[in-house]
């Protein structure tokens, strides 16, 4: 199963390749699903106004060089509070948000990251 967690979510064909980087300022781009939510809604037009936060998941496995396990190397104490992550939308646009709400699956390895603004 995680072996299918992890084609669906790294190359299933939504996939993109999100930066992520350390409290430390290293880095690491791992491919993974990611979405963008408006936030803010014009009240008159229910129309997109501004603000926008995300999610992204990825496989747990496809990070090489960041230790996204801490010290604790369990799949349940993700140690990725306040990182930095990007990537492109559609649009090309490229947003960057901080990580602020982590939930790993220990069944699938997969790591679903609630974003925020990155001020």
């Amino acid at each position: 199963m995680r072996s299918d967690a992890q084609k669906i979510v790294s190359s299933g064909g939504f996939q993109t390749d999100i930066l992520f980087t350390d409290l430390s300022g290293n880095t690491e781009t791992v491919k993974g699903a990611a979405t963008l939510h408006s936030t803010i809604f014009d009240a008159e037009t229910g129309l997109p106004a501004k603000g926008k936060n995300g999610h992204v998941t990825v496989y747990g496995g496809d990070f090489k060089t960041l230790d996204i396990y801490g010290n604790e190397k369990d799949i349940n104490e993700i140690a990725m509070a306040n990182w930095s992550i990007s990537f492109e939308w559609i649009d090309g646009k490229r947003w960057k948000f901080k990580a602020e709400q982590v939930t790993p699956s220990y069944s699938f390895d997969l790591v679903t990251i609630e974003l925020g603004d990155a001020k």
